[in-house]
């Protein structure tokens, strides 16, 4: 693993409770409370970590997302 991906699993695993990782990809899956979203999304944005989905659960006041880095 590389720098740039333990930092991204870091910084979702500020905000979230559910974090999962692909290393060989660098996608991260997230599960976070809509209230914190934006914040981790601009930090995560910030390492080249691209929104490949969202998507709200049954609760209104839950986002799930998942993360792929883009290498420019």
């Amino acid at each position: 693993m590389d720098d740039t991906f333990d930092t991204a699993k870091s910084i979702c695993e500020e905000y979230c409770e559910e974090v999962e990782c692909e290393p060989y990809t660098k996608s991260i899956s997230i599960c976070v409370k809509k209230k914190y979203f934006s914040e981790l999304y601009n930090r995560i944005q910030n390492l080249f970590y691209h929104c490949q989905s969202i998507s709200f659960t049954s609760d209104p006041a839950i986002v799930q997302a998942m993360f792929l880095y883009v290498d420019i």
